[in-house]
This record gives structure tokens, C-alpha cells and sequence, in this order.
């Protein structure tokens, strides 16, 4: 049985269509932003091969999001390090936050609700934190759109209103054909590995 992250790269080139063919689609749609959050810890590979596809030069489309964005934000990543180490004081999930450390209390207090609900969940089995739960795209979609009312106010911005629909697109795209591309990928190297 192949490990799932080995077995991700042999579906790269068919999950990489259609999150383009997505992108594409919808950014026909004149108004409005999707923030699409795509599985990744890192730099989502997805995301990077549809960045490179995209020409960036409307007031409208897709902002593709790799779930390991919030390990991305040194300052996130230290509030997530110190939730995680109280986690494993055995501090309880109600008292985490009275315990944070000043800075990273007020980063706390900072983020929406939801977030910071999230932030509040047991890590995972490796102590890394559940990114997939984790809604980053809802979260850049609320700064964005409070900061350009902001503008709005101030009369900085004279562009039209800003809409957002967010999504998480996790294992969806697993579920097709492998192209030709992945095919031969894995053949190659399985007989590579042999």
C-alpha cells in the first residue's frame, strides 16, 4: 500500500485540472472572489502549478489557499506552538487562553471566533495542528472585506463591492481517472522504486 502523500503525486497532474478548470470557470463570474483553501502543509502544489496558469489582473476571481497557510504566518505559528504546548500541560481548553502569553493573548483576541475556536482543537497524532480544520479562506475573506469598508469609509477605494464565497476543496478531486501524466508517472516510479 503506498503512503497517502506518495500517492497524492500520482494524482498531481488530474487534481491540478481541475482545480484549474475550476478556476477557470469561475472567474468568468464577474462579481464575486472565491477563496478556495486546497489541501497542502506547506506551499500547496496545486496552488503554486495554478498560480502559475493565472494572470492576475482582474477585480474579481479566485484566490487559491493552501491549508498550510496559518504555519506560514510566523506569528499564527507561534500562537498555534503555545496552544499546543498548554495542550500538552494538560490545561483545558476553556483555560488556554487565559494562559497564553501576552502577545499571543492579544493575537488571540485579534482573530474572529470561529478561528479562534479552531485554533483551540487538540493537535494531531504528530502534534502538528488540524489544518484542514482550520478555515483560512473564510478568514482572509472577513480582513479582506473589513478592510476594504475601511477604505470605502476613508474614500480611498472607489472599486464595487466586495463579495466572497468560500470553499475547501480537500479530497474532492481525488475521485477521478488518473490522466496519461499520472500514469506514466507512477509506472515510472514504481519501476524506479523496484
Amino acid at each position: 500500500m503506498l503512503h497517502w502523500r506518495r500517492s497524492f503525486l500520482f494524482i498531481f497532474d488530474r487534481i491540478t485540472l481541475h482545480a484549474f478548470l475550476g478556476t477557470y470557470v469561475s472567474s468568468n463570474v464577474l462579481w464575486y472572489y472565491y477563496f478556495i483553501r486546497l489541501m497542502g502543509r506547506k506551499a500547496s502544489h496545486v496552488a503554486l502549478e495554478c498560480a502559475l496558469q493565472s494572470h492576475p489582473n482582474m477585480n474579481h476571481g479566485v484566490i487559491l489557499i493552501p491549508e498550510g497557510l496559518v504555519e506560514s504566518i510566523p506569528e499564527l505559528y507561534a500562537l498555534i506552538q503555545e496552544i499546543h504546548g498548554l495542550h500538552l500541560k494538560g490545561v483545558s481548553v476553556e483555560n488556554i487562553s487565559s494562559q497564553l502569553s501576552p502577545w499571543a493573548t492579544a493575537l488571540f483576541k485579534f482573530l474572529p471566533p470561529f478561528i479562534r475556536k479552531q485554533l483551540l482543537l487538540h493537535p494531531e497524532s504528530d502534534d502538528s495542528a488540524q489544518l484542514s480544520q482550520i478555515e483560512t479562506e473564510k478568514l482572509l475573506a472577513q480582513l479582506v472585506e473589513s478592510e476594504i469598508n475601511r477604505r470605502l469609509k476613508e474614500g480611498t477605494y472607489k472599486g464595487k463591492k466586495f463579495n466572497a464565497i468560500c470553499h475547501f476543496f480537500g479530497y474532492q478531486a481525488r475521485g477521478s481517472l488518473p490522466s496519461k501524466f499520472d500514469c506514466d508517472y507512477a509506472y515510472v516510479d514504481g519501476k524506479i522504486g523496484t
